[in-house]
């Protein structure tokens, strides 16, 4: 699809409905057609940020290229020990484990990141805790999804938060926060429900 005039633009007008938008003018970005643009321009921002260097992504990939932005990384916060790294993944996709590669997900990737610059890096996994229904807390005591977590003690006995060995593989439902979500999706059950709900005899419906 050719984007280049207003006419095409206004096919993706309906995207505005469904979430926040903001106009930005084309002077503004630069399109990258190829993948390797896509890494170099990552490589430069990277190692030339002051303050911050947020990633969010369902998931970091194990490749050459993505090592070469995780030495890039290593760079800046070396450089500059007031820099703070941020990184948000899937937790299921985040713990997948490469399977060419033993034991290699994209939690390992930032692994020795987060322990040479612990004061410098915040790493969370973003999870839907109702997928696949229990909660389970395991001796860590972080909260994990039933299946991630007995996929992961499959070939694992570390803590997929800390990587540290873990004492026993015992899980234990987290009641509490089971419970609030619970709450939360049937109070949102409910909103639509009276969204949904016809007009009485005699009222006007618009």
């Amino acid at each position: 699809m050719n984007i280049s005039s207003a006419s095409s633009l206004k096919n993706f007008d309906w995207i505005s409905n469904y979430g926040p938008s903001f106009i930005i003018p084309a002077s503004n970005f630069d399109v990258l057609y190829e993948p390797c643009d896509f890494f170099q321009e990552l490589n430069k921002l990277f190692a030339n940020a002051k303050k911050h260097i947020y990633i969010s992504s369902l998931y970091f990939g194990t490749d050459p290229y993505e090592y070469k932005l995780i030495d890039s990384i290593r760079t800046a916060l070396d450089k500059n020990p007031s820099l703070r790294l941020v990184v948000l993944l899937d937790h299921l996709r985040g713990l997948r484990i490469d399977n060419h590669k033993e034991k290699t997900t994209s939690k390992t990737m930032f692994q020795p990141l987060i322990e040479q610059y612990s004061s410098q890096v915040d790493f969370y996994l973003f999870h839907t805790p109702l997928l696949y229904g229990f909660l389970l807390v395991a001796a860590d005591g972080f909260t994990y999804e039933r299946e991630a977590i007995l996929n992961w003690f499959k070939d694992s006995n570390r803590s997929p938060m800390t990587n540290q060995e873990l004492e026993n593989k015992e899980l234990k439902p987290n009641h509490a926060v089971k419970s609030i979500l619970q709450s939360f999706c049937d109070s949102k059950k409910n909103e639509k429900k009276l969204d949904e709900k016809p007009p009485k005899n005699g009222d006007n419906a618009e």
